[in-house]
């Protein structure tokens, strides 16, 4: 008896095909059928078919398994077993990282929304938000996206990254850089002096909004 599977390494999630080919002799063929497992945990069962039972699954969990097919024999045939090593990796998600605000203000508030996605369902776990080598915070994951406020970024441009540890399905993952831009608040102050029968006049200008206070006869 012999069994193969459709690749050695395989993502997680994705179908392998185990085909067990068990052989006869004489020109009787055997019959019955070939339960698949991956050590307690069974795969399934298929029926031989011209000497030959075929099974596909996704339900390897990430690591390296042995598969083991066992043939149930027959009335001219005994059982019979073999194994197979597969080794099933963690699939690498993408990381989609938003700003809500590009450029901002000294001191408004920003949210940092990253997006985990992938073929093994909905990612678990927590990200980590980085301002280049300093950390901001780690948020949990919630439908596969996490975010993080902030209105602690200093004026000037900030790469903004996440890392993702992972989880059971998923391996550790980071995003690319958002670059960030915080603009500070410019004012300028002016004063004007009018010698007119003693008045004086001082105007005040800020970024958005202007006031003025007049002194006069």
């Amino acid at each position: 008896m012999s069994l193969v599977s459709s690749a050695g390494t395989d993502p997680v999630d994705h179908s392998i095909r185990f085909t067990a080919t068990v052989t006869g002799v004489a020109g009787i063929a055997p019959t019955g059928s070939v339960s698949f497992a991956a050590g307690k945990t069974s795969l399934g069962v298929a029926v031989l078919k011209n000497g030959v039972a075929v099974l596909a699954t996704a339900a390897l969990p990430p690591g390296k398994d042995s598969v083991k097919a066992t043939y149930s024999g027959d009335a001219n045939y005994n059982t019979a077993s073999a194994a197979v090593s597969e080794t099933i990796e963690k699939l690498i998600p993408a990381i989609h990282l938003t700003s809500s605000a590009n450029p901002a203000k000294v001191d408004s508030a920003v949210t940092f929304e990253a997006a985990i996605t992938g073929g093994a369902g909905v990612a678990t776990g927590t990200v980590t938000f980085k301002d280049g080598t300093v950390t901001l915070g780690t948020e949990p994951l919630k439908d596969g996206v996490a975010s993080l406020t902030t209105s602690k970024l200093a004026a000037g441009r900030h790469e903004i990254a996440v890392k993702y540890d992972g989880n059971a399905d998923y391996g550790a993952a980071q995003s690319g850089v958002v670059v960030e831009v915080i603009v500070a608040l410019v004012v300028a102050i002016f004063a004007e002096s009018v010698r007119k029968s003693g008045n004086e006049h001082v105007g005040i200008l800020g970024e958005e909004w202007r006031k003025s206070s007049f002194r006069s006869n």
